[in-house]
């Protein structure tokens, strides 16, 4: 998912919309997404994960390349199938702000 996308659906306050910033609780805690929740990758669990598979979910890590594009696949291959990834990452979504 692009950045202006995730911003259009922001901007519309898009029901079912979870922003998964899934870096590390060190990462995160530096800078993050307002509207990001936490969940590291590696506790990415699809058992218990905090919200529905109707969900439209757009992982984010710090690039927008390999943690949140596995994340997204995982997601996905668990019966998640509104996963995306941020293209771009952290780093695009602050260079536009």
């Amino acid at each position: 998912m692009s950045l202006s996308e995730l911003k259009v659906l922001l901007v519309a306050d898009k029901a079912g919309l979870r922003v998964i910033d899934i870096r590390s609780a060190q990462e995160y805690g530096k800078l993050h997404i307002p509207v990001a929740e936490n969940i590291p990758a590696e506790l990415l669990n699809t058992e218990s994960l905090p919200f529905s598979k109707s969900d439209l979910i757009v992982c984010v890590c710090n690039k927008g390349h390999e943690r949140s594009q596995d994340a997204a696949a995982l997601l996905l291959n668990n019966g998640f199938e509104n996963s995306y990834y941020l293209e771009g990452g952290m780093q695009g979504w602050f260079a536009e702000q």
